[in-house]
């Protein structure tokens, strides 16, 4: 997908995402996934199971704080040690 036909709102969760250490995307049809080595810390258009939390970014304005820190959340539980300790928890700015 050339990337001036990709959807805003993926393009903004793609920078959010790939802002953080060895993260990569892949890119399955309509569907994107985030992961960080082989773990996946963020899906696109995927209903979750087993405890993950899903955001609709399809709907109304988007609060980008929140989605940067829900991602910055899962990529830290996920991540391995020497990168998640290369990572911040996320804060708002003031």
């Amino acid at each position: 997908m050339a990337a001036r036909d990709e959807d805003r709102r993926l393009t903004r969760l793609t920078e959010i995402c790939l802002a953080l250490p060895e993260a990569a995307r892949e890119i399955s049809g309509r569907h994107a996934s985030f992961r960080v080595g082989k773990r996946t810390f963020g899906e696109l258009a995927y209903i979750g199971a087993r405890g993950w939390v899903g955001l609709r970014l399809d709907a109304g304005r988007i609060d980008w704080d929140l989605v940067a820190e829900l991602v910055t959340d899962s990529y830290l539980l996920v991540a391995p040690k020497r990168l998640a300790g290369k990572v911040e928890p996320w804060e708002a700015d003031s």
